[in-house]
Protein backbone atom coordinates (compact mmCIF):
# COMPACT_ATOMS: atom_id res chain seq x y z
CA UNK A 1 0.00 0.00 0.00
CA UNK A 2 1.43 3.35 -1.05
CA UNK A 3 0.32 6.82 -2.03
CA UNK A 4 -0.51 7.61 -5.64
CA UNK A 5 2.59 9.83 -5.73
CA UNK A 6 4.90 7.02 -4.59
CA UNK A 7 3.33 4.52 -6.98
CA UNK A 8 3.84 6.95 -9.87
CA UNK A 9 7.45 7.56 -8.84
CA UNK A 10 8.05 3.80 -8.57
CA UNK A 11 6.62 3.22 -12.06
CA UNK A 12 8.78 5.96 -13.58
CA UNK A 13 11.88 4.64 -11.82
CA UNK A 14 11.12 1.11 -12.99
CA UNK A 15 10.66 2.22 -16.60
CA UNK A 16 13.89 4.28 -16.55
CA UNK A 17 16.02 1.76 -14.68
CA UNK A 18 19.12 0.24 -16.22
CA UNK A 19 20.60 -2.83 -14.63
CA UNK A 20 24.05 -4.33 -15.11
CA UNK A 21 24.80 -7.81 -13.76
CA UNK A 22 28.29 -9.30 -13.38
CA UNK A 23 29.15 -12.68 -11.98
CA UNK A 24 32.36 -12.50 -9.96
CA UNK A 25 33.23 -15.92 -8.61
CA UNK A 26 30.80 -16.80 -5.84
CA UNK A 27 29.07 -13.41 -6.06
CA UNK A 28 26.61 -11.70 -8.35
CA UNK A 29 27.22 -7.94 -8.50
CA UNK A 30 24.38 -5.72 -9.68
CA UNK A 31 24.39 -2.02 -10.46
CA UNK A 32 21.03 -0.29 -10.71
CA UNK A 33 20.76 3.22 -12.15
CA UNK A 34 18.26 5.60 -13.71
CA UNK A 35 18.59 9.05 -15.25
CA UNK A 36 15.79 10.70 -13.27
CA UNK A 37 16.30 13.44 -10.65
CA UNK A 38 17.89 11.59 -7.72
CA UNK A 39 16.36 13.95 -5.17
CA UNK A 40 12.81 13.12 -6.30
CA UNK A 41 13.13 9.51 -7.45
CA UNK A 42 14.63 7.55 -4.58
CA UNK A 43 12.20 4.70 -3.96
CA UNK A 44 13.69 1.19 -3.70
CA UNK A 45 12.86 -1.10 -6.62
CA UNK A 46 12.06 -4.79 -6.30
CA UNK A 47 14.56 -7.02 -8.13
CA UNK A 48 14.41 -10.72 -8.94
CA UNK A 49 17.80 -12.35 -9.34
CA UNK A 50 18.36 -15.97 -10.36
CA UNK A 51 21.01 -17.78 -8.35
CA UNK A 52 22.69 -21.20 -8.67
CA UNK A 53 20.42 -24.06 -7.57
CA UNK A 54 22.65 -24.96 -4.61
CA UNK A 55 22.33 -21.47 -3.08
CA UNK A 56 19.55 -22.18 -0.59
CA UNK A 57 20.31 -19.22 1.65
CA UNK A 58 21.51 -15.94 0.19
CA UNK A 59 22.92 -12.68 1.51
CA UNK A 60 21.94 -9.45 -0.25
CA UNK A 61 24.18 -6.47 0.57
CA UNK A 62 23.93 -2.88 -0.64
CA UNK A 63 26.22 -0.46 1.15
CA UNK A 64 26.03 -1.16 4.88
CA UNK A 65 22.61 -2.84 4.67
CA UNK A 66 22.57 -6.63 4.45
CA UNK A 67 19.69 -9.12 4.54
CA UNK A 68 19.48 -12.90 4.49
CA UNK A 69 16.92 -14.58 2.28
CA UNK A 70 15.90 -18.11 1.41
CA UNK A 71 15.97 -18.80 -2.31
CA UNK A 72 12.66 -19.61 -3.98
CA UNK A 73 12.05 -21.66 -7.10
CA UNK A 74 10.01 -21.23 -10.25
CA UNK A 75 10.05 -22.84 -13.69
CA UNK A 76 13.32 -21.05 -14.57
CA UNK A 77 15.25 -21.98 -11.42
CA UNK A 78 16.21 -20.62 -8.00
CA UNK A 79 15.85 -16.90 -7.33
CA UNK A 80 15.63 -14.23 -4.65
CA UNK A 81 13.34 -11.18 -4.49
CA UNK A 82 14.65 -8.08 -2.73
CA UNK A 83 14.60 -4.30 -2.76
CA UNK A 84 17.48 -2.14 -4.00
CA UNK A 85 18.04 1.59 -4.16
CA UNK A 86 18.81 2.97 -7.62
CA UNK A 87 21.86 5.21 -8.07
CA UNK A 88 23.43 3.87 -4.89
CA UNK A 89 26.11 1.31 -4.08
CA UNK A 90 26.25 -1.95 -6.02
CA UNK A 91 24.14 -4.83 -4.80
CA UNK A 92 26.12 -7.96 -3.96
CA UNK A 93 24.26 -11.27 -3.96
CA UNK A 94 26.19 -14.17 -2.46
CA UNK A 95 25.65 -17.58 -0.98
CA UNK A 96 25.30 -17.49 2.79
CA UNK A 97 28.48 -18.87 4.28
CA UNK A 98 27.94 -20.91 7.41
CA UNK A 99 30.84 -20.92 9.83
CA UNK A 100 31.70 -24.26 11.33
CA UNK A 101 32.08 -24.22 15.12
Amino acid sequence: VATFRDVTKYMRERMSAKINIKEKGERIVISLDHSLDRNLYNIPLTLKTYVPADWREVTIKQGEKAVRLNARKDEKGSYVLYQALPNAEEVVVSRLQRSSI
